[in-house]
């Protein structure tokens, strides 16, 4: 670093406990402001949300699947099934499907909690009568109702445990713990119903097969019976002639007597539809029935021509000839249920037949081809009837399976009503809060502190701007009348401010090493006009001036000359028409004013610039012009413009011994002090010190315990 003391690179390697707890000081006010903020947002929050309880039910899940028709059956499964069964059956407990079916059943559409309901914006935008979007459709409210009931509801298994735990949260207790329950039962009641559908659709599907398989065993048992009866002579004549040929006869007669039977019944059927009695009565061959017939003949032609009868005898025939249909009826019922008996009986005694006729058959000498056409026949049906009946076995299974499904879980703990809201957790959200407001607190203190705000301490500024050669200058106490804080330094020489200007001055005099041979000259300047630098300047000429040294002040803001308003001096000669050739043989005696109120020598200009003033500061006659009052004085000060906006003082900066940095107290930004002090350290020479000085530091007179060494009538 120029000045030769230790260069800090960043902020960070300054900080230390003491350090943070001055920072934290110095921005208590900010710190507290975004404390107060956050906690604030977080009590407003905890005061206008609406609390939620949540209610949770245990389900236990079995993984090994139940059959209560057959518990041996229940086959073992390793452990990572069972996990793979228990986490898909927490997937399945939180499925559109379950939630959907428990809105239906808790009518939560209709809830203002889960149902559709208008919001603010909306509602306020109605009221304007602004448009709005249109009104939704049936499924766009499920599911906006789905949506809401999906965050409130968490299906969790419970660590590696065979429990799945179903939580609800709502505004009401009870309602918690009725969906809760109502979730969890929801889902074995689907699983239970899912169950029941899988096994009539496996009854369905074995319905189908059965039929079929009795199609198939009709068909082999229709082919034996007919390759039997179409063999029987030659069946009969390869076996015992006698068994096999009384066989035959009796299976012939068997059989004529069947068809019979069914012909004369399939007959009688359709005569007693037409109601034809007559032909019912031959086809029976009932003589009774044939009387009755004619008798309800007679009646109907006695009813047919009474013509004006009376109603009563028309009545009492109409009785007679219904219960003459109603005996016709019932012994034809009789008669065609005896035929259909008969030919039924006939149906067995001719199964009975073939049976034998087929054993004689095996146990005779047939021929090969005949005993292999009647194996193969045989052994169709007998696979036939096997099918048939297994099918027939597992339809009836699974009919009584579907009787007595189970679910695969029961709940073990329903919820009960909670005692206390679960949400908003207000030590969370308190402690949370807290948290978020000190490091919100602590990083806007810090960023406020480096980045942001005004600098508001001696630690501050040398933080900021990495420099140990800083000072700082009180404020203007409340009720001072004095027209300027420089004329404290002759008026009140014991006061803190003439104070301060003393420590400046001993500061320059030990930083300012290794000068030029001669006096010293040392530049004023700042980041930005209004910093307080001219009356700086003044301050410290006076300092000097009543320390015995010879001292020249000159007022080189050619820009913006001020001084001799504070002085109230109206120059015959001004730097400004020094610089520009006026007055050009004038010497340093001439062009210098002494100041009303102290031994120093001021060079003012009073004249306003309106064109670029660098090249006069960067001539030869400026230059002469310092070297001449460095020969001259014992302290040259300059007070040059702000070195942020203007060049100017780029150019007056490589002629000084000392620079003096003057920044405003709780006014100058960061950004633009680190700018001005790098431009500095551009232009200065190599070693030159750079002192930066804190004015107006409102701070300074709250040190009251040195009040008793300052002059207490001069308001320091």
């Amino acid at each position: 670093m120029n000045d030769g003391s230790p260069m800090k690179s960043s902020p960070d390697e300054f900080l230390d406990l003491s350090g943070t707890l001055a920072l934290i000081k110095r921005q208590f006010r900010l710190f507290v402001m975004a404390a107060i903020l956050v906690l604030g947002a977080a009590l407003g929050y905890l005061l206008l949300v609406t609390p939620l309880y949540t209610a949770t039910a245990l389900i236990l899940v079995d993984p090994a699947r139940k059959n209560l028709l057959g518990p041996a059956e229940q086959a073992t499964t390793s452990s990572g099934v069972e996990n793979a069964r228990i986490e898909s059956q927490a997937a399945i407990l939180s499925s559109d499907k379950v939630l959907l079916e428990t809105i239906g059943r808790l009518d939560l559409l209709s809830r203002p909690e889960f149902g559709p309901t208008i919001g603010l914006p909306e509602k306020l935008a109605r009221a304007l009568g602004f448009a709005i979007k249109p009104d939704e459709t049936g499924s766009d409210l499920i599911n906006e109702t789905l949506a809401r009931f999906s965050q409130s509801a968490v299906i969790r298994r419970k660590g590696a445990t065979y429990l799945i735990g179903v939580s609800v949260s709502s505004r009401d207790p009870s309602d918690a713990a009725l969906f809760a329950n109502t979730l969890a039962q929801t889902y074995i009641d689907l699983q239970v119903q899912s169950k029941v559908s899988a096994a009539l659709a496996t009854g369905d599907i074995l319905r189908g097969l059965i039929d079929d398989a009795r199609q198939n065993l009709a068909a082999s048992e229709q082919a034996l019976n007919t390759y039997i009866d179409n063999n029987l002579n030659r069946l009969a004549r390869d076996n015992a002639p006698t068994d096999a040929a009384d066989l035959s006869k009796a299976l012939s007669r068997t059989n004529a007597a069947r068809l019979s039977a069914k012909i004369t019944a399939s007959a009688a059927e359709k005569a007693l539809m037409q109601k034809d009695w007559n032909s019912l009565s031959r086809t029976l061959g009932d003589d009774a029935m044939s009387v009755l017939a004619n008798q309800r003949m007679r009646l109907e032609q006695r009813l047919s021509g009474t013509g004006a009868t009376a109603e009563a005898d028309k009545l009492g025939l109409r009785a007679r000839l219904a219960r003459l249909e109603e005996g016709l009826n019932g012994r034809a019922d009789m008669a065609i249920g005896a035929l259909r008996d008969t030919a039924a009986k006939l149906d067995r005694e001719a199964s009975d037949y073939r049976n034998r006729i087929r054993e004689l058959a095996f146990q005779g000498d047939l021929a090969p081809e005949v005993l292999a056409d009647i194996y193969e026949l045989q052994q169709e049906s007998d696979i036939s009837q096997r099918q048939y009946g297994t099918l027939l076995t597992r339809l009836r299974d699974t009919e009584r399976q579907a009787l007595v499904q189970v679910a695969d879980a029961r709940i073990v703990s329903p919820a009960i009503p909670p005692r206390k809201a679960s949400s908003p957790n207000r030590k969370l959200i308190l402690g949370s809060a807290l948290i978020l407001a000190l490091v919100l607190g602590t990083g806007l203190a810090f960023v406020n502190e480096y980045h942001i705000g005004g600098v508001t301490s001696t630690s501050q500024l040398s933080n900021i701007i990495a420099t140990r050669l800083v000072t700082s200058v009180p404020s203007r106490p409340q009720g001072d009348a004095q027209s300027s804080l420089a004329d404290l330094i002759t008026e009140a020489p014991l006061s803190a401010y003439a104070e301060a200007l003393r420590h400046l001055r001993a500061t320059i005099d030990q930083g300012a090493h290794g000068t030029a041979p001669g006096g010293k000259v040392i530049m004023v300047t700042s980041s930005a006009p209004a910093e307080g630098k001219t009356t700086l300047s003044l301050a410290l000429a006076r300092t000097y001036a009543q320390a015995g040294q010879s001292t020249l002040l000159i007022d080189a803001d050619l820009r913006k000359p001020r001084l001799y308003r504070y002085l109230d001096l109206i120059p015959k000669l001004s730097l400004l028409g020094y610089l520009r050739g006026k007055d050009a043989q004038a010497e340093l005696p001439r062009l210098a004013t002494a100041d009303p109120k102290s031994e120093a020598g001021v060079i003012l200009s009073n004249e306003r610039g309106a064109f670029p003033t660098d090249q006069l500061l960067q001539s030869g006659r400026f230059t002469d012009l310092i070297g001449k009052a460095r020969a001259a004085k014992n302290v040259t000060i300059i007070d040059t413009p702000p070195i942020g906006p203007i060049v100017d003082a780029r150019y007056v900066a490589p002629l000084a011994d000392v620079v003096v940095l003057c920044v405003r107290f709780g006014t100058t930004a960061q950004n633009e002090l680190r700018q001005s002090y790098t431009r500095l350290l551009q232009t200065v020479r190599p070693g030159t010190p750079i002192i930066a000085v804190l004015n107006h530091d409102e701070t300074r007179p709250r040190s009251y315990r040195y009040h008793d060494y300052y002059d207490q009538d001069a308001g320091a």
